[in-house]
């Protein structure tokens, strides 16, 4: 990805938030990401052959590899065939982090499009049967949209996830109980919030060659868009937390660069919720990724981690005697 030619009115934006432009100066074009269907036979030297390409294994991420950024998948029958899918290496942190174990509950309150989704059942599947867990976890997925729970649902059938449910309803009113007959919330959430999607460069690319400035002027920078976000997130975020069971975990990520999408709402968690803990992440220090402004908090950007960008903050829900 070369350098993009921002509008005027974006790099307002971006500076009216502390965003530096550097994210967007690219010496070289991003690579792609693709992730293997872990039900899938196809192996690192066909793919290689399909995609034409040299695929480099993501050592923190198991079954991810690298690959040129401008190379189509499509068209390859690893694609056609659910053996593989396109998911940015940073998107794959945000499940990392949330770091299902055997038997857990998951809720993923914004699932759409369902990369992540299948991705965190996937993980609860393997270590559940490596563990030879008896009670078996599943993951529950809600998004408002219709036309993108029928891509997530789509996605399901096809990579073969057998753990999970979906829900089209409102993540900030999302109410529906765990399935585990002994309890009503879950084990871990994953809030993966609606945002201006700025930290997504291959998205703020596409409107440069394909939709266009305007419209992106109409979907993203709209003054009442804007102003409305981080009252959404808060809202999302609030009900994940009211979802999740003492002693569970909580992974809120957004790909904005803005503070006030990412450590702004989740310091406005802590401070309505005595009860919530920012916990720092293990996996962290294998992650080509940069602190937070508030300590335990993770950053990607195309700078330190060669990926789009993502926050991500992993929190605890203590109990009543914390």
């Amino acid at each position: 990805m070369s350098e993009l030619r921002l509008p005027d009115a974006f790099v307002q934006f971006l500076q009216d938030n502390g965003v530096p432009l550097t994210n967007y100066t690219m010496s070289a074009e991003l690579p792609r990401f693709i992730r293997i269907n872990p039900r899938s036979s196809v192996s690192q030297e066909a793919l290689t052959e399909q995609l034409g390409v040299p695929l480099t294994p993501i050592p923190w991420l198991p079954n991810f590899f690298s690959l040129d950024g401008t190379v189509k998948i499509a068209g390859t029958a690893a694609y056609k065939s659910g053996g593989i899918y396109g998911i940015d290496a940073s998107s794959g942190a945000a499940v990392l982090c949330l770091d299902p174990q055997p038997g857990d509950h998951i809720l993923d309150l914004c699932c759409a499009p369902g990369a992540k989704l299948c991705m965190l059942s996937d993980m609860l599947r393997q270590r559940e049967e490596i563990s030879n867990c008896v009670s078996k976890g599943s993951v529950t997925g809600v998004d408002i949209t219709k036309h993108r729970l029928a891509a997530c649902q789509t996605l399901i059938k096809k990579y073969e996830i057998t753990n999970c449910r979906v829900f089209l309803e409102d993540g900030t009113t999302f109410h529906e109980p765990s399935p585990a007959h002994e309890q009503a919330c879950y084990d871990r959430v994953l809030v993966d919030a609606e945002c201006t999607h700025d930290g997504s460069l291959k998205h703020v690319f596409k409107f440069s060659t394909a939709w266009g400035w305007d419209t992106f002027a109409r979907r993203v920078l709209d003054p009442e868009r804007i102003s409305t976000i981080t009252t959404l997130q808060k809202q999302l975020l609030a009900n994940g937390f009211k979802m999740l069971k003492e002693g569970g975990t909580l992974v809120y990520s957004t790909c904005s660069f803005c503070r006030s999408q990412n450590e702004d709402v989740v310091g406005w968690l802590l401070e309505n919720n005595t009860n919530a803990q920012l916990v720092p992440i293990a996996e962290a220090a294998a992650m080509p990724c940069r602190e937070g402004s508030i300590p335990h908090t993770l950053r990607f950007d195309p700078v330190t981690s060669c990926t789009g960008g993502l926050f991500i903050a992993k929190i605890m829900k203590l109990g009543k005697d914390h």
